[in-house]
């Protein structure tokens, strides 16, 4: 029978997110982890087989809880155009929203995530072209919101809930 874990994985998947989140998947070591999680790096060789194992389940985790809060985004959405932008509001409240979509976004270019981010995005613009009218509108909306959110990390002139407001204008 294995030992009970000590130290969960949620853990653990913080501290790589947060190293992400600092200085992208490059400044995530097993060394720096332990240090913030407290769990060896041999341990964590064992438990995720590689660095790259344990950021693709670190950002896995972090995709799940986006997906989980954009159907619940969705489901209260009503089906308007104050319905689009609240959702556009809700995932991207703090500039990372829920799953920490800032984060996200550093690694999008990682193997693992692809069928998922392309499912996630089809699923936000069937929303907004449902609560929009138009399949095209809600395509350009996705693109610039995104746009949005990669540029918000820079400090800009125009708040990024002004800017978000206006990609759904009446």
């Amino acid at each position: 029978m294995p030992r009970p874990r000590t130290i969960p994985d949620a853990q653990i998947f913080a501290a790589v997110i947060d190293l992400i989140r600092e200085g992208g998947a490059s400044a995530v070591t097993f060394k720096d982890v332990q240090k913030r999680a407290g769990l060896a790096p041999a341990s964590l060789v064992q438990r995720y087989g590689s660095r790259d194992g344990m950021i693709d389940a670190a950002l896995g985790a972090a995709f799940t809880a986006l997906e989980e809060a954009t159907q619940k985004t969705i489901t209260a959405a009503p089906n308007t155009r104050d319905g689009a932008r609240k959702i556009l509001f809700d995932l991207s409240e703090g500039h990372g929203g829920p799953g920490d979509l800032a984060v996200l976004h550093l690694d999008f270019t990682r193997p693992p995530l692809h069928a998922r981010i392309s499912a996630w995005r089809a699923t936000i613009e069937a929303a907004l072209a449902e609560r929009l009218g138009s399949e095209h509108e809600a395509a350009r909306v996705f693109t610039q919101w995104q746009g949005v959110l990669l540029w918000s990390e820079i400090p800009s002139r125009t708040p990024v809930r002004e800017l978000l407001a206006a990609l759904v204008s009446d």
